[in-house]
């Protein structure tokens, strides 16, 4: 069974996320789980969406941002063996997203599938030939596919992170022998805002990178070895292409 993981926080646009999964079926292969910390404030699409598991997020205090607290609660709910990360407000655009992003785990036996950004990807630049094998060094949770068992073997989300603990969580696989699938035909497209909102993104993204330098420094950091493509700023948390097969 597949688990579709959606955290948020105040963003409306999780209503054209959940209306293209209705579009697209994927309720038909799937759970949906949002884990909300919008305090209420979204219930209204909540109801509009009585198919969606939906689970009101209590903050505990301790620090502001929830992000991998959020993403640990949605893996305690889930009861799929393979489990979907999708960010809010992103859509998938692909007919068969779903059966794409998860088909290199259920027939190839990959174990970390990463899709792609539709139209505004300048992470992953490159043009998949038939039948050619992709690996990345590291993904984000924006478009992700992960075995329930790799979660089993090195844990959830580092809850010390505020931002950027998708990318340790990548980082920490790699280290124990995962390897990630890139897929380009299993694309979503979103919505990143303003050029205001994308340079404090930056900024936190900048900074989640540091941290991750930091508590990876004695294993050879995958991202020191691969800096962003043109265009993307040095300090991105975008997943770099690897090798091919």
């Amino acid at each position: 069974m597949f688990s579709i993981l959606i955290i948020n926080k105040d963003d409306e646009q999780i209503k054209d996320t959940l209306e293209s999964l209705v579009q697209t079926n994927v309720f038909r292969q799937a759970e949906v789980i949002v884990i909300d910390s919008s305090n209420h404030k979204l219930d209204w699409i909540k109801k509009q969406f009585p198919q969606v598991k939906w689970f009101a997020f209590k903050h505990s205090g301790h620090k502001k941002i929830t992000i991998p607290e959020q993403r640990n609660l949605s893996l305690r709910k889930a009861s799929g063996d393979i489990l979907v990360f999708l960010d809010a407000s992103c859509v998938p655009t692909a007919k068969n997203w779903l059966t794409n992003l998860t088909r290199p785990i259920t027939k190839e036996g990959e174990k970390i599938v990463r899709g792609t950004l539709s139209n505004t990807d300048n992470y992953v630049s490159v043009t998949q030939q038939s039948g050619e094998k992709i690996y990345v060094t590291e993904s984000p949770t924006i478009n992700m596919a992960v075995a329930r068992d790799v979660f089993d073997q090195i844990g959830g989300f580092d809850e010390s992170f505020s931002y950027g603990s998708d990318m340790d969580f990548s980082w920490r696989a790699t280290h124990h022998g995962y390897k990630i699938r890139y897929v380009q035909d299993a694309p979503v497209s979103h919505n990143f805002g303003d050029t205001g909102q994308n340079m404090k993104r930056y900024m936190r993204y900048g900074q989640a990178r540091a941290k991750l330098y930091f508590n990876h420094a004695a294993c050879s950091p995958p991202g020191l070895s691969a800096l962003p493509h043109s265009g993307v700023p040095a300090l991105s948390l975008a997943a770099q292409v690897d090798w091919k097969e």
